[in-house]
């Protein structure tokens, strides 16, 4: 990932929002997270995250018909969703809660993307966060291609736990690299947890990196080469504790130098 450990962009504002869904994140660019094949198991019987965005919204399901699988260097990006029904529950507990009350709304962008499948050791690997950071490259922009034609900010990103479940990712890394690609892209961050007790700590580490004003490259390098360090919850510690390294590195080289002078 040497490419996004030259990238000096801060990192964006990430805020966690503990009520709601990421549904409700208006006028900001929501994920789907997505099966390969856009819409995953929404007409046969799926009910996690995607199948159920696309229930309560199913203008989404023309995607269906009109996109191709997606490789790893392609999202898919459906604008003007409207949500048309409200629901409770996940999984076989999802059931339909009645009409949206904003239907009038005019819609929102919604990014399809789909992460590494199989989780496990491999996802630790330099090659595999790379995949993983050009699919959100690709979902969210670069830099300048992010802004909004006015001129104004780029939408935040409003995400969670992607590819944590079935696909078997680790959401604490998970979390690391979409914060590192909205960052690229200039857009802050929406992180939805849904309770999930594999993303505790985000707020605090997410808080700590930005008072030290961490740039994307900083945080790229601090995650490259771990390898099996980064798992079993592991990466934010990981992440800081190799940043404090490097802090007391360049402070040790700034006192050579004045001994120096």
């Amino acid at each position: 990932i040497s490419a996004w450990a030259e990238c000096d962009a801060p990192l964006s504002p990430l805020r966690v929002v503990d009520a709601g869904g990421i549904e409700s994140a208006a006028r900001a660019r929501q994920a789907d997270f997505a099966n390969e094949y856009v819409g995953g198991g929404v007409l046969c019987g799926g009910c996690v995250q995607e199948e159920i965005r696309f229930a309560v919204s199913p203008e989404c399901l023309v995607a269906i018909l009109l996109c191709a699988r997606m490789r790893d260097h392609e999202a898919i990006l459906l604008q003007g969703v409207r949500q048309f029904a409200k629901y409770t529950g996940y999984g076989y507990a999802f059931a339909c809660a009645g009409p949206a009350e904003d239907r009038a709304r005019g819609g929102e962008e919604v990014v399809a993307l789909d992460a590494l499948m199989g989780g496990g050791a491999r996802q630790y690997d330099d090659g595999a966060m790379l995949r993983e950071l050009r699919k959100l490259r690709a979902a969210l922009g670069d830099g300048g291609d992010a802004a909004r034609a006015d001129g104004g900010a780029a939408a935040p990103f409003a995400t969670g736990n992607w590819g944590c479940g079935v696909f078997g990712g680790d959401a604490r890394l998970k979390a690391l690299l979409q914060w590192m690609a909205a960052s690229r892209a200039r857009r802050d961050v929406l992180y939805y947890p849904f309770g999930d007790p594999k993303i505790e700590g985000l707020r605090e580490t997410a808080d700590r990196l930005l008072a030290r004003r961490t740039t994307v490259g900083e945080l790229a390098r601090a995650l490259a080469g771990k390898g099996a360090a980064l798992a079993d919850g592991r990466a934010f510690d990981v992440v800081l504790a190799a940043l404090a390294r490097a802090d007391a590195q360049t402070q040790q080289q700034s006192a050579a130098r004045n001994v120096l002078d």
